[in-house]
């Protein structure tokens, strides 16, 4: 064999080696990149669990760092437009530095008006609240001092102080006229926290996109219940309205008004009229 051909050879293994070399070095380096891939996914695992563990434990320690907390009306206090709430907590621990403050604000509102708890023993505080008997509110403990503490955010309970709510019942009846009317009550679902809030008017309110199409008043009901009240209302000549809204207006005794939607009203009577079933019901509560 000629000297050029052992030099070919010679070179070719060593092409071979060299390919070798850097098959296994990238597939080192594909390696320690799943390694570490696999690593980052524990770690954001591991992450994951910790901070769940974390919220827990923030849960858990607000749960024991509020011991107790009542909401009382003052019914002597309490007027037509605003209802005197005694808010009283009992917490387990409070820094010497720590002041409690209350903030509260109407459900769904960005603003909080912020109030400090008077304290009425060594754990003890009380607020005085001035709330409508027509809002629902939301409130948050937050303390003060170089190491805060704040509690999550809960509602106020409504029943207490506010008027009375309801739900409704649509009950089709087929006329015979051929008509499809429907029978509607309103059921008190809550009794008045004080005299004067007893319903006095309750007035079904048809519109067409706001604009007034009929305005129906419910009378008493006293075969379903006391606090029961009923209107009968044909619906042909409005179920072809796309615009169609009704409303529940009940007026109290004090003169005061609270009015909320019928929710899906021209969905529930088409519904209902597609069925042509006397005996169906929907029960939504508003």
């Amino acid at each position: 064999m000629r000297k050029w051909d052992l030099a070919l050879i010679a070179l070719l293994i060593i092409c071979l080696g060299v390919n070798v070399f850097i098959w296994r070095e990238v597939k080192d380096i594909k390696d320690n990149q799943m390694g570490m891939a696999r690593r980052d996914q524990v770690d954001s695992i591991g992450l994951s669990v910790s901070d769940a563990v974390q919220t827990l434990e923030v849960f858990t320690n607000e749960q024991k760092w509020i011991q107790e907390n009542t909401f009382l009306l003052d019914k002597e206090k309490s007027g037509m437009n605003t209802m005197v709430v005694n808010a009283k907590f009992t917490f387990s621990t409070m820094e010497k530095n720590q002041r409690p403050n209350f903030l509260y604000r109407e459900k769904g509102e960005k603003d909080w008006i912020e109030l400090e708890l008077e304290q009425k023993g060594v754990l003890n505080y009380d607020i005085e609240l001035n709330l409508a008997p027509l809002i629902e509110y939301e409130y948050q403990l937050l303390t003060s001092g170089e190491q805060k503490r704040a509690s999550d955010i809960r509602v106020i309970p409504y029943n207490i102080y506010g008027v009375p709510k309801w739900k409704e019942e649509i009950k089709p009846i087929t006329s015979n006229t051929g008509d499809i009317e429907f029978k509607i009550y309103v059921f008190m679902t809550q009794s008045w926290p004080m005299p004067g809030m007893e319903p006095k008017n309750v007035t079904l309110r048809l519109e067409d996109n706001g604009k007034e199409l009929k305005n129906l008043p419910l009378s008493k009901d006293n075969e379903k219940s006391s606090e029961a009240w009923k209107v009968r209302l044909n619906i042909t000549d409005f179920a072809a309205i796309d615009g169609l809204e009704a409303f529940i207006e009940v007026e109290y005794q004090n003169g005061l008004q609270r009015r909320d939607d019928i929710e899906l009203f021209k969905q529930r009577v088409e519904y209902e009229m597609d069925k042509n079933n006397s005996n169906a019901k929907i029960l939504v509560k508003s």
